[in-house]
């Protein structure tokens, strides 16, 4: 096991800002790339791994409901390890419930 590096880099963006306006022009839309090297060595060889992300934040009460695809990939060198991922992740984020204090 070794130390890693990571570079995250990602976009966002949302038609409308206003309560007001339909919900379709709330929804954000995300996309992001990370680019690290693995914390992995086999036989001292290093190598590459990138994940590409694409998705949406649909506001709900509350909250949001985030829904995201993945492309994640690992290549340690002269093919001593490789992994292929494609994923779809949901979550759901609590907004202003706990961060709020009333004085």
């Amino acid at each position: 096991f070794e130390d890693t590096h990571e570079v995250r880099m990602g976009v966002s963006y949302n038609p409308s800002t206003h309560g007001s306006d339909g919900y379709w022009k709330r929804i954000t839309y995300k996309a992001g790339l990370d680019l690290s090297t693995p914390y992995l060595n086999i036989s001292r060889k290093s190598g590459l791994g990138y994940r590409a992300t694409v998705g949406m934040a649909f506001p709900v009460i509350n909250g949001l409901i985030n829904a995201a695809f993945f492309y994640d990939r690992l290549d340690l060198q002269s093919n001593a390890y490789q992994k292929k991922i494609i994923g779809f992740t949901v979550s759901y984020t609590l907004s202003e419930k706990f961060y709020r204090v009333k004085l």
